[in-house]
């Protein structure tokens, strides 16, 4: 085993250098042991914070790419349409906070608050649908509320929202796997067409 000294990393406050045993991958060393960074996943870097978060994981690479082409949040864009429409442009993102490069099924609706918990007390007064074109609305889950719906192969989505008293929703988005809505600002009269 070898110490080089041309891979002297730091990791925080403490002296590591990295070790060349002869395997795959390089040790590195630390004053609390050896750190094996033979992941075989290439070109991992991490901070000395990130790599503690990781102390008594057990997930394998392949638990681990489980997760790789799922949508983990989306953005919200609304703006006005036409008279008493609002079209709120959804983008799935991935984990690394790219556009999505294909087609992604999700649930979107309406809330009355902020975090995106609950549905809206009051339901719009006319569709909340697909814009044509621009997505596939797989039906509603509750009326005028709540739908299933799918993006283009680009991971867009217009929802189109008509509602003659221009209600102030926050518009929800959330993966089919779960996990936390992202939200929208909440809509103003300005975000519907006149």
């Amino acid at each position: 085993m070898a110490v080089t000294t041309d891979k002297i990393v730091s990791m925080g406050s403490q002296p590591t250098f990295t070790v060349d045993d002869g395997s795959v991958g390089d040790k590195v060393l630390t004053t609390k042991g050896y750190v094996d960074t033979s992941l075989g996943i290439g070109g991992v870097t991490a901070s000395a914070a990130e790599i503690n978060k990781l102390t008594g994981m057990t997930s394998t690479k392949l638990e681990l790419n489980l997760l790789d082409d799922l949508p983990a949040s989306f953005t919200l864009t609304p703006a006005a349409g036409a008279s008493n429409i609002c079209e709120v442009t959804i983008q799935a993102k991935d984990a690394a906070g790219a556009n999505m490069t294909r087609a992604v099924i999700f649930l979107v609706y309406l809330s009355d608050v902020s975090t995106g918990i609950g549905l809206a007390s009051v339901s719009a007064s006319g569709a909340v649908t697909a814009k044509a074109a621009n997505g596939t609305d797989f039906g509603p889950i509750t009326a005028k509320k709540a739908l299933v719906a799918q993006t283009k192969v680009d991971g867009a989505f217009i929802l189109s929202i008509t509602d003659s008293s221009k209600t102030g929703y926050y518009v929800c988005a959330v993966p089919l796997r779960g996990g936390a809505p992202s939200v929208s600002a909440q809509l103003i009269t300005g975000n519907y067409g006149t």
